[in-house]
C-alpha cells in the first residue's frame, strides 16, 4: 500500500506542475497539495508548493512556508535535484531544469537536453550559459537558424564570447557560407582562440572549399607547432588517407599510439574510419563499439557503425543502430533511410514513406527521393510519385535507378511513350539488369504487345537466381497468364495500379 501511495503522489505533484505550466496555478497548488496527503515525505510538492507560494498568495501559504524552513533545518547534504525528480516527481525549479538539460546533453541526449534547457529558460533561469549549452546542441542537431538565435542571444550579453563566435564560424562553415566562416576565425584569431583550436578549424574551412593541399598544409604545421595534439594527428591521418599516402598514414597511427590517443572517442572514430576505408571492417566496428561502450548516444559513432551494418548486410544490427541514433535524433536522415528501407522490405510501405518524408525533410538527396518514389508506386499513389522521381533525375540524370523507378510509375499511369523512353535510359545505364526487364516487360503487356513480354519473361525466368524471390514470383504469375490468354491477349492481363 505504501509504494501505491507513493506512486500516486509522484503522479499528482507532476500534474500539479502540467497545471502550473499551462497557466492554472490554483489547481496545480491542489495537486501539489493531494501529492502531500498521499505521501507526506514527498520533497518535489513541497518545493513546487513552496515556490508557488513565493508567486501567488496561497490559503495555506504560512504553514507551507514554515515547514519548508523546517525541511532546510533538518537538511544535512545538498539536494540533487534530478534525484528527486526521479522519487518523488518533478521539481518545477530553473536550476532543476538547468542540471538535468546538462546531464542530457553530456548523455548523448540532445532532443531531451533542448527540451529541459528551453524550460528552464522559461522559467527565469540565468540566460547565457543556457543559451550557449542550447546553440551547441541546436547545431549537432543540424538546427541551424535556432543555433545562430541562440548564440546572438550571448554575444548581446558578452560580445567578446569566444564559444558563441565559434559556433556562428561552425554555423556559416555548414551552411556554405565560406567568407562570413573566414571572417569570424579572423576575428576569433584576434579574441585570443587558442592557435590549435584555430588551425583545426581553419582545416575544416580549407576542406569545405576543396583546399585539400591547403588543408594537410595546415595540419603538418599544427602537429609540428603541437606534436601532441591527437586530434590532430587524426585529422592528418584522415587526409593522408584520402590522398593515398599510406606512408603517411602508418606514421600518424603509431604517433597516435604513442600518445594513448585511443583514449579520446574522436581519435577513436577516426582510426575505425582508417580501418574501414583499408577494408578491415572488424577492426573498425571494434573501435565504434568502444566509443559506443562510453557514449551510447554519440551520433557519430552510430552513424559509423550504421554504415559498416550496411556495408556488411547486416540487416538486424543495420535497424536496431538506425532505431537507437533516430532516438536521439529523429530528423536523421541516414537512420530514417535505413528504417524505411527495412520497412518496405517486410512490406510496410506506409511506415516505409513515413521515414523516407523524414529523410527527404532532412536532406533532398536523389537517393531519398528515388526511394520515396518507388514506396509511393507500391501504395498505388503514382501521381506523387512521379514528381519525385523526375526531381531525382534532376538531381543527377544518370541515376539509372531513378529512370527505373520513372518507368514503372509512368507505365502505371498509362503514359507508355514516356514510360518506355525512360526503361530506355535505364537499360543504356544498367544492360542486362533484371529488375529493368521485369519493369520492361510489364510496360509491354500493359501496352498489349504480349509475345514480346512473354518473350522477355522466359529470358528472366531462366536467370531466376538473380531474381529476388518475390519478384521471380510475380514475373512467372504474369508469364502463366499471358499463355494462358495466348497472342489474343490484351491489355487487361496488366491490371494498372491506380493514379
Amino acid at each position: 500500500l505504501k509504494g501505491y501511495r507513493r506512486v500516486l503522489s509522484k503522479e499528482a505533484n507532476n500534474f500539479g506542475v502540467f497545471l502550473e505550466d499551462n497557466g492554472r496555478p490554483d489547481e496545480a497548488a491542489e495537486a501539489y497539495r493531494m501529492a502531500r496527503l498521499f505521501d507526506t515525505n514527498n520533497i518535489s510538492a513541497l518545493l513546487n508548493l513552496y515556490a508557488l507560494g513565493a508567486r501567488i498568495a496561497l490559503p495555506d501559504g504560512d504553514q507551507v512556508r514554515h515547514e519548508f524552513d523546517a525541511f532546510l533545518r533538518d537538511l544535512h547534504h545538498r539536494l540533487r535535484i534530478w534525484s528527486l525528480s526521479y522519487h518523488f516527481g518533478y521539481v518545477r525549479n530553473p536550476q532543476a531544469f538547468v542540471d538535468r538539460g546538462m546531464a542530457w546533453a553530456l548523455s548523448g541526449r540532445p532532443r531531451m537536453a533542448i527540451n529541459d534547457l528551453e524550460r528552464a529558460i522559461g522559467l527565469g533561469a540565468a540566460p547565457s550559459a543556457i543559451h550557449l549549452a542550447l546553440g551547441r546542441l541546436y547545431f549537432e542537431r543540424r538546427m541551424l537558424p535556432a543555433s545562430r538565435k541562440a548564440y546572438l542571444k550571448v554575444l548581446e550579453e558578452d560580445p567578446d564570447n569566444i564559444g558563441a563566435m565559434l559556433g556562428l564560424a561552425r554555423i556559416a562553415m555548414r551552411e556554405g557560407d565560406f567568407t562570413a566562416a573566414r571572417g569570424y576565425l579572423d576575428r576569433l584569431e584576434k579574441m585570443g582562440l587558442p592557435p590549435a583550436v584555430l588551425l583545426l578549424e581553419r582545416v575544416a574551412l580549407e576542406a569545405l572549399l576543396g583546399n585539400r593541399s591547403e588543408s594537410r598544409r595546415l595540419l603538418e604545421r599544427l602537429t609540428q607547432i603541437h606534436p601532441r595534439n591527437a586530434k590532430a594527428c587524426a585529422a592528418l591521418a584522415m587526409v593522408a588517407q584520402s590522398e593515398g599516402d599510406d606512408d603517411l598514414v602508418e606514421k600518424c597511427l603509431l604517433k597516435l599510439g604513442e600518445l594513448d590517443a585511443e583514449q579520446y572517442p574522436s581519435v577513436r572514430l577516426v582510426i575505425g574510419q582508417i580501418a574501414a576505408a583499408e577494408g578491415r571492417l572488424d577492426t573498425a566496428r571494434r573501435h565504434y563499439e568502444e566509443v559506443l561502450r562510453r557514449r551510447p548516444w554519440d551520433r557519430q559513432a552510430l552513424e559509423l557503425i550504421l554504415r559498416l551494418d550496411i556495408r556488411q548486410g547486416l540487416r538486424s544490427a543495420a535497424e536496431k543502430h538506425a532505431l537507437k541514433l533516430l532516438t536521439s535524433d529523429p530528423m536523421n536522415y541516414l537512420g530514417n533511410m535505413v528504417l524505411g528501407g527495412q520497412h518496405y522490405l517486410r512490406g510496410e510501405y506506409a511506415l516505409a514513406e513515413v521515414c523516407f518524408r523524414t529523410a527527404v525533410k532532412a536532406r533532398r538527396t536523389e537517393w531519398a527521393l528515388n526511394e520515396l518514389a518507388w514506396t509511393l508506386h507500391c501504395l498505388g499513389r503514382n501521381r506523387e510519385a512521379v514528381v519525385l522521381a523526375e526531381e531525382a533525375l534532376r538531381i543527377n540524370p544518370r541515376n539509372a535507378m531513378a529512370w527505373d523507378t520513372l518507368g514503372a510509375v509512368l507505365t502505371a499511369l498509362g503514359r507508355f511513350a514516356e514510360a518506355d523512353d525512360a526503361l530506355r535510359k535505364c537499360v543504356e545505364m544498367r544492360p542486362g539488369d533484371v529488375v529493368v526487364l521485369l519493369h520492361i516487360a510489364k510496360l509491354r503487356a500493359a501496352q498489349g504487345r504480349n509475345e514480346e513480354a512473354l518473350k522477355l519473361l522466359e529470358s528472366l525466368l531462366l536467370r531466376g537466381a538473380e531474381l529476388p524471390a518475390e519478384l521471380y514470383e510475380e514475373a512467372r504469375d504474369l508469364a502463366r497468364r499471358l499463355r494462358s490468354r495466348g497472342r489474343a491477349v490484351g491489355s487487361g492481363v496488366f491490371r494498372l495500379p491506380t493514379a
